[in-house]
């Protein structure tokens, strides 16, 4: 059997490939550039363009040649000049003319100056500025421009492509002479092309490597975080925290402004906070969620270059539940924990400030309140009746006192209402209308409980009293009330503290009796 062998393709059947993958290694891809980087690129081509159009008419009449002649060689360059800065053309068709005008203008320098060695290397000048479109389209078009201008105007008329007697004789000699040097200058403007592709190239993966950390960053951050347009205040991202803590889709998020997440006296002050022009900025603020929340939040933020928008990156610590937790605090700290009315430690605090207020001239009156054989409502209905009864008589002294008015738990059966502004004859009216509203009887479960209160009222007139002494006299007069037979109440007379000074010393002395067995 014969058997056939498969040899390994030869050095010339490899070498097509090799080449061809030299020159893609090697040469620049030319797929042209972005709209915002060819744009400017293109207008300096055509202002260029426009300065030959204009200065080589002068540059003619200057070297002696007729001003008609002068504008009908520089007509063609008008004309091309005109397409290239139509902006409905495309941009390729824009490149080729811009490029046509340029190489006509480095031929008709060289025309007019009567073909002087210097003026070739406008050749080169212009061949380096069209490098600036990395497109090959008008690139080779202007290096074959050279070759063909060279060659055919040195055949048909050489005195005005060349300035020696070689020349003239041998042309197209001379015009393959100038194209090299023109395509030796090429090569290095193609070597800088490619290198500038291919910093591009890197700096665009390094952007995108960038891009894409910050957004694994933004997105997957626990925070939220949003970004905003610096001048619009436009949100133009938003990630998965924001919305789960705001309420809103990312869809709505992108239809708002940041000032639509804040009460209108917090978007006055952010407009006052973000005219401050400071690089970082942070604050706190009350934002509002889309169920009306309110969102208690710690807010920083940073300059941010955002797709071509000066905007600001914004992160957010949601502190509602801190805050929350912080005013509760403070709530219980300052009021009573069963009936929600302030405690003994914020009544005599609101005292204190009546007492300091600046130009405060008007009276100020202290209810205290002792509800009357309390312990009977323990023992017959049990303690959790008791704090029921409790809670009730908080809610009707809280509903009978005036506004501005603080009603208190002192401890235990005892209240107290401070007022401010009032008089004897008011402070006894409201005592009355309490009394009162005490007197109804108290649903607890299946029972009606009827309770009363003992009163006592207590005025400074001139803000001459102690806060302890005026405290004092009201109980004084919750005491004589009680004397007298309670449900009622009594405004303190300063006769009262002598008679119930007589009756302690009385009572300290039977039990004094009785231990001693008198």
């Amino acid at each position: 059997m014969i058997g056939t062998t498969t040899s390994a393709p030869s050095l010339a059947a490899q070498l097509p490939g090799r080449i061809g993958g030299w020159l893609r290694r090697t040469l620049p891809e030319g797929r042209g550039l972005a709209d915002d980087r060819w744009l400017p690129r293109h207008r300096v081509m055509t202002a260029v363009l426009w300065l030959h159009v204009v200065g080589l008419p002068v540059y003619g009449v200057y070297r002696g040649y007729g001003v008609l002649h002068c504008l009908v060689d520089t007509a063609p360059m008008a004309v091309m000049w005109l397409a290239a800065a139509q902006p409905r053309g495309g941009r390729t068709f824009r490149s080729v003319m811009s490029a046509l005008g340029l190489m006509t203008a480095a031929a008709l320098l060289v025309h007019l100056s009567g073909g002087v060695i210097e003026a070739h290397f406008h050749f080169f000048v212009m061949v380096a500025l069209l490098s600036l479109y990395q497109d090959w389209v008008p690139f080779l078009l202007a290096l074959a421009f050279v070759v063909v201008q060279h060659g055919v105007m040195g055949a048909l008329f050489p005195a005005t492509v060349y300035d020696h007697l070689d020349a003239y004789e041998h042309p197209w000699r001379w015009a393959f002479i100038h194209g090299g040097f023109v395509l030796a200058a090429a090569a290095a403007n193609v070597y800088v092309w490619r290198t500038s592709e291919e910093d591009h190239r890197l700096s665009q993966a390094e952007v995108e490597r960038s891009e894409s950390a910050f957004r694994a960053l933004f997105e997957r951050n626990p925070q939220p975080m949003w970004v905003y347009d610096g001048e619009t205040l436009a949100f133009l991202a938003v990630n998965d925290a924001a919305i789960a803590c705001y309420g809103y889709s990312r869809e709505e998020f992108l239809t708002m402004r940041i000032t639509d997440i804040r009460t209108l006296s917090e978007g006055q002050r952010l407009l006052r906070h973000m005219a401050a022009e400071e690089q970082f900025l942070a604050g706190t603020w009350e934002h509002r969620a889309k169920d009306g929340r309110t969102v208690h939040a710690e807010v920083h933020s940073q300059p941010l270059e955002f797709h071509g928008h000066d905007a600001r990156l914004v992160v957010v610590v949601d502190l509602t539940t801190r805050v929350t937790l912080e005013s509760e605090l403070r709530h219980q700290a300052f009021h009573d924990v069963l009936t929600g009315l302030a405690n003994r430690a914020l009544f005599h605090s609101r005292l204190a400030q009546l007492r300091g207020g600046r130009g405060h001239e008007g009276p100020i009156a202290v209810l205290t309140i002792d509800v009357d054989d309390f312990k009977a409502v323990n023992d017959s209905h049990g303690h959790s009746a008791g704090d029921a009864v409790l809670v009730e008589i908080a809610k009707r002294l809280a509903d009978g006192v005036r506004s501005g008015d603080t009603p208190a738990r002192m401890g235990g059966d005892e209240f107290a209402v401070l007022l401010d502004g009032a008089g004897p004859a008011e402070a006894r009216q409201l005592a009355d209308r309490l009394l009162d509203a005490l007197r109804r009887p108290i649903t607890v479960g299946a029972a009606e409980v009827w309770i009363t209160a003992s009163i006592g009222v207590a005025i400074d007139q001139a803000g001459a009293l102690a806060s302890d002494d005026l405290l004092r006299h009201a109980d004084i007069a919750t005491y004589e009330a009680k004397a007298d037979g309670k449900n009622r109440a009594r405004l303190f007379q300063p006769g009262m503290q002598s008679g119930v000074l007589h009756r302690l010393e009385i009572a300290a002395d039977l039990r004094r009796a009785l231990e001693r067995d008198e």
